[in-house]
């Protein structure tokens, strides 16, 4: 039976009660379904994505098995749930609750992601310690989870952490094992020691990955509060002399979309759209306490990731936006949609048909090719061209080359951000768009009175989005 918001009291209490008594076997509910609830009895409890923190986890799952038979909690996660998470954090005022929040939000993603005992990393994040090796329950130690050996991914990075005398953080290890070509590098020699470029093959997320769990799994550590320092504990030292093998949980390749392909009806990027306006759907929602689909259905919103629908009327042809729901959501939606056309410059709306298919006719598909174009941007910048330089050079207008330095910067690419926006002004930057509590440009632009061009706001935001 289901228990959630969009259903009337007495219907909740009505399931609830049904599977108090035994009566039904499975309830499909939000979080807050029973949270004080006491039947002894459930024998499964399954989360459909990611949990927002450890302390809500622990106490969902904690319903699980209260009569001291044998349960079982199970938890899927993608690594999509993520950015998910994150929009509703960036909703969140006030600086210290929105670090909390992020902390906690690293918490529950290392929980998921790495090899260590699950009950072990429950109870280390109360501040408990398990004293068994193998607690002969939790996927880890019963190797039910699929493993992969980064033996030798893990040694590149000890070997670069200790070739530079541990005195970097994980930043600065990453850059030297992906080849950075940074001033900082070139100064102190790192780029002729052994390890340098490596791990060039892989991108940085992999590395992050990597070191993540090397930290997750005590073989290196972080020393130092304000600039914390990578080192080696002894069993890191183990590791790098080969004496030991490295394993972590088996993670789907992060996967090159093509440029010109599209999937399931999506054009390239439109995902991102399609979360988006997801994500605004469900605060809706909650808003207005009914069910999300209740707004608009999955299939208009990805018709609107495909027209980009900017007025009332066009937002009209899309299915399943009538008269009323125009009028409810229309605006607040067409909003969204704008700012993300303002976000990526290269996206242009297409009109929308009065009479359409839901499935895209594979003529109306767009093929670009903005992997080359950004390419060749990034070749100018490294031959020390300015920004509007560039966009002299390439005939481009400076907001679609800005769209190309935010894309490297997001993807993690070593950017001299220096040469774009004075170090002074990213500093008021971010402020502005901390103290607005958005990500949108327009309100960030206004608020400096001028001071501040669009440009070098986007170029900021890209570095607040990557941290």
């Amino acid at each position: 039976v289901p228990y959630h918001a969009g259903m009337s009291l007495e219907d909740r209490k009505r399931n609830q009660e049904t599977f108090n008594r035994d009566e039904t076997d499975i309830i499909v509910a939000t979080i807050a379904f029973g949270m004080g609830i006491d039947k002894s009895n459930v024998r499964f409890v399954v989360h459909a994505d990611l949990p927002k923190n450890i302390e809500g986890y622990y106490q969902e799952t904690g319903r699980a098995g209260r009569d001291g038979e044998p349960a079982q909690c199970l938890l899927f996660f993608g690594r999509g749930d993520i950015p998910r998470l994150r929009y509703f954090i960036e909703k969140i005022t006030g600086e210290q609750e929105h670090k909390v929040a992020e902390e906690k939000l690293y918490s529950v993603v290392r929980y998921a992601s790495h090899n260590v005992c699950r009950r072990r990393q429950l109870l280390d994040y109360f501040g408990e310690e398990y004293p068994d090796e193998n607690c002969g329950a939790c996927d880890i130690c019963t190797d039910i989870a699929e493993k992969t050996d980064i033996t030798i991914d893990a040694q590149i990075v000890m070997s670069a952490m200790v070739r530079t005398g541990q005195r970097f953080g994980i930043r600065y290890i990453i850059d030297i094992i992906c080849g950075a070509g940074t001033k900082r590098i070139r100064d102190l020699h790192h780029d002729t020691i052994k390890t340098y470029g490596a791990g060039k093959d892989r991108d940085k997320y992999f590395w992050h990955f990597v070191v993540d769990e090397l930290l997750a799994q005590e073989i290196i550590y972080q020393d130092g509060d304000k600039y914390p320092v990578l080192k080696l504990t002894g069993k890191g030292t183990a590791l790098l002399k080969g004496e030991e093998k490295l394993f972590a949980l088996k993670r789907d390749a992060r996967k090159k979309k093509a440029p010109s392909r599209e999937k399931d009806g999506f054009a390239p990027g439109d995902e991102k759209l399609f979360e988006r306006l997801r994500a605004h759907r469900k605060l809706l929602a909650e808003d207005h306490n009914i069910p999300p689909f209740i707004i608009f259905s999955d299939r208009s919103l990805t018709e609107m990731c495909r027209y980009y629908p900017v007025t009332l009327p066009d937002m009209k042809n899309i299915n399943g936006v009538g008269d009323t729901k125009l009028e409810q959501y229309g605006r607040q939606f067409i909003d969204e949609i704008k700012a993300y056309l303002e976000e990526n410059p290269d996206v242009r709306p297409k009109p929308v048909p009065e009479e359409q298919s839901f499935f895209p006719d594979t003529a109306l598909k767009q093929k670009r090719k903005k992997g080359e174009t950004i390419q060749k941007t990034r070749e100018l910048f490294s031959k020390g061209l300015s920004l509007k330089q560039i966009a002299k050079e390439r005939g481009l207008a400076m907001t679609t080359i800005s769209g190309h330095f935010e894309r490297m910067i997001l993807n993690g690419e070593d950017i001299d951000v220096d040469r774009l926006v004075d170090p002074g002004k990213q500093d008021k930057i971010k402020n502005h768009f901390l103290t607005l509590n958005t990500l949108k440009l327009t309100p960030v632009v206004e608020r400096s009175g001028g001071t501040i061009s669009y440009v070098e706001a986007k170029i900021v935001r890209a570095l607040l989005e990557k941290k």
